[in-house]
C-alpha cells in the first residue's frame, strides 16, 4: 500500500474517534450550577470524566462493583450511623461526582443480639435519592457473637457474588477522591492481576481497600481456611499459650527468600505484621498463597505475582492447597501513571504521593470526622479543603444538599463510634471459634437477603 494511500484510510479513523469523543461529552455533561463547587470538586469531577469510555463499548464491559460493610447494627444503639454516612457519601462521590460506571454492594450484618433484622427506612433512604438500579442492600447473617475479629472477617463475603467480574472493597470510613475504576480497567485489561492489594506503613495487605474476584465456590473455600484457623486456635491456646501461630500464620509457612513488605520498608517471614490474625493476615494468605494470582502496590512499585507451573492445584473442601508463587515482575508504579486524582486533592499528601495511596482517604484510628465537636467552617468556592475532614464535611454538605436530604448537620453531630470487643492477646479467636462450634447455621454458605 503506497504511503498516500495509507494516510486516505487513516482518514475515517480520525473521524471515528472524533464521533465518539463528542459522544463522550454529551453523555457525561453533567450541569453543577445549581450547586456551590470548589476548585477541588471542580477538577476531580473533570478527570473522572476524561478517563471515561465511549457509551458504544458499555454494554460490552464486565460487571464491577465497590463493596462496603457495615457490621454490628443495631437500631436501638444507633452507633453505627456515622459509618453509614460515610458509605452514602462515597457512594454519592464516586456515583454523582466521579461518574462511576460500576455498580455498589452495601453488606449489612445486624448486631448478634439485636432484635431487629434489618436497618430502620430512614437509614437506607438515603440510597434510594442516587441511582437504585446499581445499588444492591445485601443482609448478612447475623453472627454467633459480636467481635472485632468476626466483623473483619464478613467483609470475604463479597466472594459470593459472582455476577461481578471484579469487586473492589473499601472500609466503611475510607471517602473516595475520585474516579476509581481505573482499577477495574487495569485488571481487565491485564496489567493488574484479578486480585488487589496494596501495601500500607504496618502491614504488606491493607484490609480497607483491596480487589477481589468473585467465583463459584471461592467463598466456600474461603471459609474453609478461616475454620481451619479457628480450630488451630483452640488447640494452640491450650498447647501454646496464645491462639494464632506467627510461623504457620493462616495454614502457609512463608519461605526464605520469600518474606512480606510494609511500605516502610520492614520485611519478615514470620506472620506477625499488623492485622495479621484477622482479615489483613487472610487477605494475604487468600490472594497470594491460596489463589497464587495478585497484584501488589508497595507504594511506587508494582509486583505481580503468579503460580510457579503456570495454573494452582486444584482445591477441595477442608484440603486448601498453597504454594509460594513466582514474581512475574517488580516496576514503578509507570504502569498507574495518568491514572487517579489531579492535582489539588495532593495538598492533603505528601508531594509524592503515587497513584491510589493519594485517590482515597482512610479515616483511620478512633478519630473520626462525625466524632467531632468543632466542625470544620463551611468552604467558599475559591476556596480549597486543607484537611481530610474539611473534604469529608464538603461532600457531605454538598450531598445534603443535592440529594434533598434536610439533614441538620450542625445538630446531628457528633455520632459515637460502634466499639466492638478486641483483645491483644486474640482472645476474640477463641470466643469466635467456640461460639461458630455452637451453631449449627453458621455463615458458610447461609443465604442472604436483600433490599
Amino acid at each position: 500500500m503506497t504511503e498516500k494511500r495509507r494516510r486516505l484510510v487513516k482518514w475515517p479513523q480520525y473521524g471515528l474517534v472524533l464521533l465518539v469523543s463528542l459522544m463522550i461529552y454529551k453523555t457525561f455533561k453533567f450541569d453543577f450550577s445549581s450547586t456551590t463547587m470548589t476548585p477541588f470538586l471542580q477538577q476531580a469531577t473533570t478527570t473522572s470524566t476524561t478517563t471515561s469510555p465511549a457509551p458504544s463499548k458499555l454494554q460490552q464491559r464486565p460487571r464491577h462493583a465497590y463493596a462496603f460493610l457495615l457490621a454490628a447494627c443495631d437500631p436501638a444503639d444507633r452507633r453505627y450511623q456515622g459509618f453509614l454516612y460515610n458509605i452514602v457519601m462515597a457512594v454519592y462521590s464516586l456515583q454523582r461526582i466521579f461518574r462511576s460506571r460500576a455498580e455498589y454492594v452495601i453488606m449489612i450484618q445486624m448486631a448478634a443480639d439485636s432484635k431487629y433484622d434489618t436497618l430502620l427506612p430512614e437509614d437506607v433512604e438515603p440510597f434510594s435519592k442516587l441511582d437504585p438500579t446499581t445499588i444492591h442492600i445485601k443482609y448478612l447473617p447475623k453472627p454467633p457473637v459480636d467481635t472485632y475479629y468476626q466483623s473483619m472477617l464478613s467483609k470475604f463475603s463479597l466472594l459470593q457474588y459472582t455476577e461481578f467480574s471484579r469487586v473492589l472493597f473499601l472500609d466503611a470510613d475510607v471517602l473516595p477522591l475520585c474516579n476509581l475504576d481505573y482499577v477495574f480497567d487495569l485488571s481487565e485489561q491485564g496489567i493488574l492481576k484479578e486480585n488487589f492489594i496494596m501495601a500500607s506503613r504496618g502491614t504488606p495487605a491493607n484490609g480497607g481497600f483491596f480487589m477481589l474476584r468473585p467465583g463459584v465456590d471461592e467463598y466456600a473455600q474461603l471459609q474453609a481456611v478461616i475454620d481451619w484457623q479457628q480450630q488451630r486456635a483452640l488447640v494452640n491456646i491450650q498447647t501454646r499459650g496464645r491462639a494464632f501461630d506467627y510461623i504457620e500464620g493462616w495454614g502457609h509457612t512463608i519461605q526464605k527468600p520469600d518474606a512480606w513488605v510494609t511500605t516502610r520498608g520492614k520485611r519478615s517471614h514470620f506472620w506477625n505484621f499488623y492485622g495479621s490474625f484477622a482479615d489483613q493476615g487472610l487477605l494475604y494468605h487468600w490472594v497470594k498463597y491460596v489463589k497464587q494470582n495478585v497484584s501488589i502496590l508497595l507504594f511506587n512499585v508494582l509486583e505481580n505475582w503468579s503460580p510457579q507451573h503456570g495454573r494452582v492445584p486444584s482445591n477441595s473442601m477442608g484440603n486448601i492447597t498453597t504454594g509460594t508463587p513466582r514474581l512475574e515482575w517488580s516496576e514503578s508504579t509507570s504502569q498507574l501513571a495518568g491514572f487517579g486524582c489531579p492535582g489539588q486533592v495532593r495538598s492533603i499528601f505528601p508531594i509524592d504521593t503515587p497513584p491510589l495511596y493519594k485517590d482515597f482517604w482512610h479515616y483511620t484510628g478512633n478519630r473520626k470526622p462525625w466524632e467531632l465537636t468543632d466542625l470544620p467552617k463551611e468552604l467558599g468556592p475559591d476556596e480549597e479543603p486543607s484537611t481530610a475532614d474539611e473534604i469529608w464535611f464538603q461532600v457531605l454538605r454538598r450531598m445534603n444538599q443535592e440529594l434533598d436530604l434536610q439533614w441538620n448537620i450542625t445538630h446531628m453531630l457528633p455520632l459515637g463510634a460502634a466499639k466492638l470487643p478486641r483483645s491483644h492477646s486474640m482472645g476474640h479467636i477463641i470466643v469466635t471459634a467456640r461460639a461458630n462450634s455452637i451453631v449449627t447455621n453458621n455463615s458458610n454458605g447461609a443465604e442472604e437477603k436483600s433490599e
